[in-house]
């Protein structure tokens, strides 16, 4: 599990030479073009020609991820032979003259001239091995030139950003001053050695009498031509961390606020939290190169142990589950945080593309699971649901502002083209035989853990078979996430399977004596077991549905899961009412000897994360006071860096004291919706 992903394959490098003045590298794949897929729409739906526009992945490291990853949009594609070989003979002022290759290697050999006689010689070089990339500093190292400057510059295109490597660099011999620019650039955020890689490098002899500025201003002006962009550099005076995120300042919270600023802050601490969760951060510097930009679903400190989770460190500190990433996408877009969400949706469009699947979450700081190494890994319908609907929202959202955008974005049609695959995956697990119980519903996934107590310890005992049970919590965000599917694509089949979870959710799952769903559904019929989240979810799916009497009743049912904390004097949510805590008495005899059948309702356990999903079924309902009041009372579980405990009790193998996505996430969605009526109405809506 612990394996690191070595490098491999081919290389291509395409150089270009100046002589006195510049230099810049390409580096391309010969065996790969750059690709796009083909949507299952109606045809009327695109019509953009996908040749005329490229997005690569750029960095200004090679060899390990850095938080300065970016884009870069162009209309040539350097990773296909026949666009590099067609670069135009004439750039704007510089003119090209090709000379035959002197050595079979050699795929262009080309001499460009500007107005200033100014000499730039263009070279494209074959090479089978990743030891030809190495630094541009290397070269000026050996050659013992002193470097003087070294850091990161920002530019900016079509909308899109990416950074380079600025460096500035003198030569002892002929007090030559340098002024040097380079980046690397994938065909896609795989990052794979086998689909090519580009560095490009950019040297310019400096006129001091000119000055730097002059001679960035020629660098770039011949960038703009090969790439036929149109480039605005963003200067900074200072350069950037490598960090994903920009420390800030958050006011205190004061007794003396009133209740919209003490949100208002709560919202602020709660996104700060969340952004520092992404890696690479201070605990996963250098993650895993396909996870880079998934969050860390724990806060876990590692000086301070605070709780069981804490003092098992080593194993869960860089784990990333699939339901919080697709919580945080949803809230970086509510907040306007759309490159944060874009960047994430990028990483699992990488991880559905290697498996065919999502697993129900990953570490981050090494390949497990993965298609080398997934035992021990499950897969759950409802997770891979909640990031269906996360990248559906995200698209819906971009469309409110220009309904045409899918249209012409490329990389929208990528987003929407994964959430077709993953639909198409869940629909694998719906019930379809006749007679079936579970028909219609979509069962559980694959694989599940159960306790068993050995040798006077209790153990995690894994069964990667299918889990035949379907969960009603599960059922309803699938049916969020086709029915959105089916408005977005117009594909019939994707509409009708969430008609049919909708239909049976209502005729089946409904239980009138409790006036809430139930929590699942088993081969031998309903499991009446009651679940916080069926009762607040539910409230929201039939409110969406317009029933609602029916959505009230639901609401009402929360109050039976009620509790009093009396350490923070409030009142807030359980997860569960009636149920044992462990099934298997041996468990329960181990942690709870007194009384092995112990239950929730005799636990008192705050759920932060379930509480908030209450007050936001009060916000669908329009009871915007209640659930004011439900959410002021839970940001007594909120800490001082901004995430929210997990749980006031740590509860073995269920739940823990440390700060969590979830219901860090679940504050700024709730609060977003409450502030915002585009919002409420988009999220989860009619």
């Amino acid at each position: 599990m612990i394996t690191q992903t070595k490098l491999s394959g081919r290389l291509v490098w395409a150089s270009i030479i100046v002589v006195t003045s510049f230099n810049l590298f390409v580096t391309w794949n010969l065996n790969r073009k750059f690709q796009t897929y083909k949507l299952d729409i109606p045809k009327t739906a695109l019509q953009l020609d996908l040749s005329r526009e490229h997005k690569f992945i750029t960095d200004v490291g090679y060899y390990h991820f850095t938080s300065h990853e970016g884009k870069i949009v162009s209309n040539w594609n350097f990773f296909s032979v026949d666009q590099l070989k067609k670069i135009p003979r004439q750039l704007g002022e510089w003119k090209g003259v090709d000379y035959n290759p002197t050595f079979k290697e050699l795929v262009h050999y080309r001499r460009y001239t500007d107005q200033k006689k100014n000499k730039i010689w263009f070279i494209s070089v074959y090479g089978e091995n990743e030891v030809t990339f190495h630094t541009p500093e290397i070269c000026y190292a050996n050659d013992g030139w002193e470097i003087i400057t070294r850091k990161i510059k920002s530019i900016k295109l079509k909308g899109e950003e990416f950074r380079v490597r600025y460096m500035l660099a003198r030569s002892p011999k002929s007090k030559t001053l340098q002024l040097l620019l380079y980046w690397y650039m994938w065909p896609n955020s795989l990052r794979k050695m086998s689909d090519g890689a580009v560095l490009f490098r950019v040297a310019f002899n400096v006129d001091e009498e000119a000055g730097i500025e002059e001679a960035e201003n020629k660098s770039i002006d011949f960038i703009r031509q090969i790439l036929s962009l149109k480039f605005e550099e963003e200067k900074r005076e200072k350069e950037p961390e490598f960090i994903t995120y920009k420390p800030v300042v958050l006011p205190t919270m004061d007794q003396k606020l009133t209740t919209r600023q003490k949100l208002k802050i709560a919202q602020a601490r709660a996104l700060n939290w969340m952004k520092r969760q992404v890696v690479p951060n201070a605990i996963i510097p250098e993650p895993q190169m396909d996870r880079r930009n998934l969050i860390l679903s724990f806060e876990l400190n590692r000086e301070k142990p605070v709780g069981d989770v804490d003092k098992n460190f080593r194993f869960m500190f860089g784990r990333s589950f699939i339901y919080d990433n697709a919580l945080a996408i949803i809230a970086f877009t509510m907040t306007n945080n759309l490159d944060q969400a874009r960047l994430m949706i990028d990483a699992f469009k990488r991880l559905y593309e290697q498996s065919g699947h999502l697993w129900f979450g990953y570490n981050t700081n090494n390949e497990w699971p993965s298609s080398k190494d997934s035992y021990g890994a499950i897969i759950r319908s409802g997770a891979n649901g909640w990031m269906g609907y996360a990248i559906t929202y995200y698209l819906r959202t971009r469309l409110l502002k220009d309904p045409d955008l899918i249209n012409k974005d490329q990389e929208l049609r990528d987003y929407l083209n994964l959430a077709q695959k993953m639909a198409d995956y869940l629909l694998e697990f719906q019930v379809t035989q006749k007679g079936d119980p579970r028909l219609g519903f979509v069962t559980g996934g694959e694989g599940w853990y159960y306790l068993k107590k050995e040798r006077g310890q209790v153990v995690e005992k894994f069964s990667k078979e299918k889990v035949m049970w379907a969960s009603v919590e599960h059922n309803i965000d699938i049916y969020y996430f086709l029915r959105d599917l089916g408005r977005l694509t117009g594909s019939q089949r994707y509409v009708s399977a969430a008609q049919t979870i909708k239909d049976v959710l209502l005729s089946k799952a409904w239980n009138e004596k409790l006036q809430q769903f139930n929590q699942g559904q088993r081969l031998d019929g309903a499991d009446t077991a009651q679940a916080l989240d069926t009762a607040s979810w539910g409230a929201i799916l039939l409110a969406s549905l317009g029933d609602k009497a029916k959505a009230l009743q639901a609401l009402k049912a929360t109050d039976n899961y009620k509790v009093f904390d009396p350490e923070k004097n409030k009142t807030a949510y359980t997860p569960y009412r009636d149920q044992i805590l462990f099934e298997d008495e041996e468990v329960g005899q181990f942690y709870f000897s007194k009384n092995p059948k112990t239950k929730w309702d005799d636990l008192e356990v705050v759920w932060p994360e379930g509480t908030i999903g209450v007050a936001l079924a009060h916000i669908k309902l329009g009871q915007r006071s209640q659930a004011i009041n439900i959410i002021e009372n839970i940001l007594a579980y909120q800490t001082e860096n901004g995430g929210f405990l997990y749980a006031n009790k740590n509860i073995p193998f269920n739940f823990s004291i440390n700060p969590s996505v979830a219901g860090t996430a679940w504050l700024i969605i709730a609060l977003s919706a409450l502030n915002d009526d585009d919002i409420n109405n988009l999220f989860w809506g009619g």
